[in-house]
């Protein structure tokens, strides 16, 4: 897995839509193993994800870029 290849810094944002990979028991248990925090939207509605999408944007720019 890629993760164990680049070592990410002690935390990581998961982001993803609903599809049945990213709702998998196993998916999920090895994320939370190599520090991962995730988040999966609640419908296929286009539109829910654009505030998460602005905010990890400038949290981008704010606290990784600097």
């Amino acid at each position: 897995m890629a993760i164990q290849c680049n070592k990410p810094s002690d935390w990581v944002i998961h982001s993803s839509e609903r599809r049945s990979q990213h709702w998998s028991n196993i998916y999920q248990t090895l994320l939370k193993e190599d520090g991962f925090i995730f988040c999966i939207s609640g419908s296929d509605n286009c539109y829910e994800n654009a505030g998460m999408e602005s905010f990890y944007h400038i949290f981008k720019i704010e606290v990784i870029n600097n």
